[in-house]
């Protein structure tokens, strides 16, 4: 049983000054409003980011380009942790912003730099020690990719602190100029290194210089914040741990969802294959991409409403509302222009799995939905609904162990997967609301 976390270590504040209160009081920015500023600024990232894709799936051999969406799907499996990192710092920052202990969301980034920096150091070296079995699973000429995998990890130790401090605070527009910042810098630098012929190890370094960018610019915007703060206290190590077990295990899920079966795909794909269905997997994902501005403004929100004891149901009705709005548009639009949005991005090489494109964005409109619910609940502290994901998450992860003969045969696992996962969560929350 996953305990739920507790909200009084966030809601409670010595004194406030009247400034503070009255910060308090006003009514808040909306989930539209702010989601309509971010998204702006995270969509120019997201065109950066597939422009970088484009980019290299025209230089790159099919089968290199499916190496190197294989240790950048890899990757983000393996930065599950960061990705939990960053929500709890979220969380905590905007209960204790809400109530202006700005001196404690500072005592808990020092705390977790601390611990993070160590269990990456640890991990780090456990990834280059396991590099010959790692190159061999994922069929790699050598165990470089490894190598700069393990690059883009270490370069971006600090973006789930920075990041879960900007989203906390409510700083969309930081969020997103950063995120467009490592985009450009990807783009830039895998640019001329696809000219230069650098192979895979040119797009993944790139990657490694755009993190580098992004969490420099951060940790001096923090710097310069916080500099007359004194560090507040921070949770004990059990108080967060409660926060975080089940965070990790819902991320855990959701990232599968994502990336195992590009995974998967290289090791039981011969290259080529490997590299068509990567192809089609990085713009049928823009589907779930699409909305992320929305549930990276909602999740403050609701986490703020926690912290407060306001009701914020409206928020998630809203929150799906306008991913249905934005990710059925998407995935309309590649259906039905399949054809030419492959053949004019990937120059012709890929024309042949147009079909299998169209499919994919159809297929990620569940995953879509599914990730507002659980950015949501998290939000609020509810993680009763954690095992209903790892259930259907390895559900689709055995679904393509045993049925991977075709590309189409992966996307409907994926699909039958994510869609009767969003089904358990929205019944779950149903019988929660009648229960009280």
């Amino acid at each position: 049983m996953i305990p739920e976390a507790e909200n009084n270590d966030i809601a409670v504040c010595p004194r406030i000054s009247g400034r503070e209160a009255q910060r308090i009081l006003e009514p808040r920015r909306g989930l539209l409003r702010n989601s309509a500023i971010l998204f702006a600024a995270m969509m120019s990232a997201n065109v950066a980011a597939y422009l970088f894709q484009f980019l290299m799936g025209r230089f790159l051999s099919p089968a290199d380009f499916g190496a190197m969406n294989a240790m950048l799907s890899f990757t983000t499996i393996l930065g599950i942790p960061a990705v939990v990192l960053a929500l709890v710092v979220a969380r905590r920052t905007a209960g204790w912003e809400a109530v202006g202990a700005t001196a404690r969301v500072k005592g808990l980034y020092v705390r977790m730099l601390t611990w993070w920096g160590g269990a990456n150091l640890v991990a780090l070296a456990v990834l280059i020690l396991l590099s010959p079995f790692l190159a061999a699973y994922f069929r790699l000429d050598g165990a470089g990719p490894i190598f700069w995998a393990a690059g883009i990890l270490l370069s971006g130790v600090l973006h789930p602190l920075n990041s879960g401090v900007f989203q906390g605070r409510q700083w969309m527009v930081l969020l997103g100029g950063l995120a467009l910042l490592s985009s450009a810098v990807r783009l830039g630098i895998g640019g001329a290194t696809a000219v230069w012929d650098l192979g895979v190890g040119g797009g993944l370094g790139a990657s490694v210089a755009g993190n580098a960018a992004s969490v420099a610019i951060g940790g001096a915007v923090l710097w310069f914040a916080w500099r007359n703060i004194e560090r507040g206290p921070a949770p004990l190590a059990a108080e967060l741990w409660r926060e975080t077990s089940g965070a990790l295990l819902a991320t855990l899920g959701l990232a599968l969802f994502m990336s195992a079966d590009v995974v998967l795909v290289k090791h039981y794909f011969d290259p080529r294959e490997a590299g068509e269905y990567a192809a089609a997997a990085v713009m049928g994902k823009a589907v779930v991409y699409l909305p992320g501005a929305v549930m990276t403004v909602l999740y403050p929100m609701a986490a703020e409403d926690a912290a407060l004891d306001r009701k914020s149901r409206p928020l998630l009705i809203q929150g799906l509302l306008l991913v249905v709005a934005l990710s059925g548009a998407g995935a309309a639009g590649l259906y039905a222009l399949s054809e030419p949005v492959i053949h004019h991005l990937y120059g012709g090489k890929y024309d042949h799995v147009s079909s299998l494109l169209g499919m994919f964005g159809l297929a990620m409109l569940p995953l879509a939905l599914t990730q507002v619910v659980v950015s949501y609940l998290l939000a609020k502290g509810r993680y009763g609904f954690v095992p209903w994901v790892l259930f259907w998450a390895a559900a689709l992860c055995l679904g393509i162990v045993f049925f991977h003969g075709s590309g189409f045969q992966v996307i409907a696992v994926v699909f039958a997967a994510s869609f009767l996962c969003l089904v358990s969560l929205l019944v779950l929350d149903a019988r929660r609301l009648r229960a009280r």
